[in-house]
């Protein structure tokens, strides 16, 4: 494999330039072939035709490709021993020490898997319920929720109350990889320009009875066709051929993550823009987190991320100002 095979010379000319783009590609393609393994080095979602990258196939792609991924990490201080670790991953090419591109990712204890402990649950045997996204908070209080539990979504059975975690230091170390796995991950996707290759992320779709739904659209998947087909709908099941009318209540209006992001950045815009003393905001600021993490399985880790950050930061601003709260 030619030393410079990533990156064009400026001199090189077009056709040189699609030719090593497109063995690239070819390279990407055969390792997909003949090296890399379902569910260790990719996940495959249903319904969909890309698979998602894991960080032990983008450690296969960086061996292959000889990339030598530098990492730039930036600590802030949340407050209450929280803290968020923001990566920047630099790859350069082990064989001319040439900087190829590079990637950032994100993580904090606030996130709902260190923030919180106990709320242990037990998988059931159950299918998830139709009308769960419409009754999420009903079936909460019964004791049941879904969570993904290895790349699929399952019906279970929570065992007790969650609490803040007391021993939030111990996970320092766990955010920290999981902020440098997310930058290594769209760093070598950046670089070797295979992200048509690879779908969106898993939390982006959910397995219900009714098929694969896309998270983002709402559309129900067709699995055999591989393509979005419409909504998924529950039947009455007292109407003989159809022909007696539906009289269920309205569902309410489906919001997509994006929507979701909007909305809470209008209040984040309001709350900055009010007059409240420096501790109301922080008390406002601790609810609306609070209520964003309880929405962290409509969102995808993207619009998530995205939310959580603007909120830390602001957290962190308020708590700076006249020496800290804490």
């Amino acid at each position: 494999m030619p030393n410079d095979v990533l990156v064009p010379e400026i001199q090189m000319n077009l056709e040189e330039a699609i030719s090593k783009t497109k063995l690239n590609g070819q390279i990407v393609q055969r390792l997909m072939s003949e090296v890399l393994k379902k569910d260790e080095h990719y996940g495959v979602i249903p319904g969909t035709q890309k698979p998602t990258l894991l960080k032990s196939g983008a450690e296969k792609l960086a061996f292959t490709f000889r990339l030598d991924p530098q990492y730039k990490t930036e600590i802030n201080d949340l407050g209450n021993g929280h803290r968020e670790v923001i990566v920047t991953c630099t790859i350069y090419s082990s064989e001319t020490e040439r900087r190829l591109g590079s990637g950032s990712g994100s993580c904090s204890t606030l996130e709902t898997k260190y923030r919180y402990r106990g709320n242990s649950f037990e998988v059931t045997d159950e299918e998830i319920p139709l009308d769960y996204k419409e009754k999420k908070d009903f079936y909460k209080k019964q004791g049941f929720g879904a969570k993904q539990i290895d790349n699929q979504w399952r019906w279970v059975r929570f065992l007790g109350e969650r609490a803040e975690n007391p021993d939030i230091a111990d996970q320092y170390n766990t955010v920290l990889k999981m902020a440098q796995k997310r930058a290594f991950i769209a760093a070598t996707l950046t670089v070797l320009a295979v992200s048509d290759m690879f779908t969106q992320d898993v939390e982006d779709f959910l397995q219900t009875p009714a098929g694969t739904v896309n998270r983002t659209t709402g559309e129900l998947v067709d699995e055999k066709n591989k393509k979005p087909t419409s909504k998924p709908t529950t039947t009455n099941q007292n109407k003989p051929n159809g022909s007696q009318p539906n009289n269920d209540p309205p569902k309410p209006e489906h919001q997509t993550p994006d929507e979701k992001l909007e909305k809470l950045d209008g209040e984040l815009d309001s709350l900055e823009e009010s007059n409240a003393t420096r501790e109301q905001k922080i008390d406002r600021l601790t609810k609306l987190m609070e209520r964003w993490d309880k929405l962290a399985d409509e969102l995808t880790d993207t619009v998530y991320g995205k939310g959580m950050q603007r909120m830390q930061t602001l957290f962190a601003k308020y708590q700076d100002e006249k020496g800290g709260l804490f």
